[in-house]
């Protein structure tokens, strides 16, 4: 079974990650708040269905999408909890 979540952060002066945090990398740990690990597992490219719900909406939304990721430690997490980079994966 495949569970989702999107979470978006903003950078600490407020502004929005443009397009997406293409900086992270397949591997590295992002920690966010007190107990939750997430490891990259690489880009989310668009499928070809975006061309159902609007023609030319799957080139529009290329490299656009974000970053997929696995859950390395679960827990909880609430809007305003830090998000830190950590070093690779071999971070826990």
């Amino acid at each position: 079974m495949w569970v989702g979540e999107i979470i978006s952060a903003r950078s600490p002066c407020g502004r929005q990650p443009q397009p997406a945090p293409t900086f992270l990398e397949e591997g590295q740990r992002l920690a966010l708040g007190g107990q939750v690990v997430l490891q990259i597992t690489g880009p989310c490219a668009p499928c070809a269905r975006m061309d159902e719900i609007r023609p030319g909406l799957r080139e529009e939304l290329e490299g656009r999408r974000g970053m997929l990721a696995s859950v390395v430690r679960g827990g909880t997490i609430r809007a305003g909890d830090a998000i830190e980079v950590l070093e690779g994966a071999a971070a826990s």
